[in-house]
């Protein structure tokens, strides 16, 4: 996979972008616009409910998370975010509805299929034995009490899930 995820000397995944930009072309050439807009808008909507659900939810199960940047008037903003793309999506024909569930389903099936056979916690998965690092390890140093609490945690965490030995 990460032969596919080489960038060049701008940081620009060019074979990504083009693994990913020939089929899209294909499918914009080959069905009608409106469907493929459509398709679209509905997917950019719900990926953007899903993350304003997400900082909601993230800010309160986790508040001592280091943030690199201040959320004003927290739950208001997010929450109108997700009634605003909800209605939008809500605007969009039946059809619409349709095709994105049909997709969605068939990515999650893709989605689940790969991540139980590549999982690092499937003992069957030939990457079983690779020791993921997190970045800052023990040695990592801030004058941020939140931001070393957390880290500490999060490596403390990792060390319980896969050993003393994945340093």
């Amino acid at each position: 996979m990460n032969r596919f995820c080489k960038n060049d000397n701008h940081g620009t995944p060019q074979r990504l972008t083009w693994i990913t930009g020939i089929p899209s072309a294909l499918l914009a050439g080959v069905f009608p616009i409106k469907a493929v807009a459509d398709l679209t808008n509905i997917s950019i909507l719900a990926a953007f409910v899903v993350v304003c659900l997400s900082v909601i939810i993230f800010r309160y199960k986790k508040p001592d998370t280091p943030r690199t940047f201040r959320l004003p008037f927290m739950p208001v903003v997010p929450a109108f975010g997700m009634l605003a793309s909800g209605f939008l999506m809500l605007e969009l024909h039946w059809e619409t509805w349709l095709r994105f569930v049909i997709w969605l389903l068939v990515d999650l099936a893709i989605y689940f299929i790969c991540g139980r056979k590549h999982s690092l916690m499937n003992p069957d998965s030939p990457r079983h034995d690779e020791c993921v690092v997190l970045p800052h390890s023990e040695t990592y140093e801030s004058t941020d009490a939140g931001t070393a609490a957390y880290q500490g945690r999060a490596n403390a965490a990792f060390r319980s899930r896969n050993g003393d030995n994945c340093r």
